[in-house]
């Protein structure tokens, strides 16, 4: 049930890894995700259940897609990712918006190749902010967190189970 209820972000979280693993394969792979995150969740920590999910599934799913395709980056990659990072914030600081492919190829004295692997590589790992339009910026677009069920509650789930926990260890005191 709490698949069924959560496949519309799950679709939207892994449709970047359909490409590699293939639209069946990566839903599979998605509600593997979730088991393992509902049964590591723990409630007594201060984040939101949806929160670990999403870096749940991410984990998941980029271990699957490296596993697929046995891409990890090497070392000079590793280097080459990191002068791309710091080339973009630094840019973005002055500019506001992002460096272009070419800038980039001429400041870092890479090829046209060696950015595009490394641009894949980013867009695997990091998925974006459930506050994020999932659209192409227009008003109209709806975020992450406005295609959730509505219907489901999860902080008032754990606090039923919280609640049948307690009754059940203070009868069991009783006894």
């Amino acid at each position: 049930m709490l698949y069924s209820q959560n496949i519309t972000i799950l679709k939207l979280w892994s449709k970047k890894y359909a490409k590699v693993l293939g639209d069946e394969d990566v839903l599979q792979e998605c509600y593997i995700a979730l088991h393992k995150a509902v049964q590591g969740f723990d409630e007594s920590k201060e984040y939101k259940f949806i929160s670990y999910l999403q870096k749940a599934v991410q984990t998941h799913l980029s271990r699957a897609s490296n596993r697929s395709t046995n891409s990890k980056l090497g070392i000079s990659d590793k280097r080459l990712l990191a002068q791309y990072i710091e080339l973009n914030q630094q840019y973005q600081q002055k500019t506001g918006n992002n460096i272009s492919l070419n800038q980039v190829i001429d400041l870092l004295h890479c090829s046209r190749k060696d950015i595009e692997r490394i641009s894949q590589y980013l867009s695997i790992q990091y998925c974006s902010s459930i506050d994020k339009p999932m659209g192409n910026g227009s008003d109209d677009d709806l975020n992450v967190i406005e295609v959730l069920p509505d219907k489901t509650d999860i902080e008032k789930d754990y606090e039923q189970q919280d609640e049948k926990r307690i009754l059940k260890a203070s009868v069991g005191f009783c006894q």
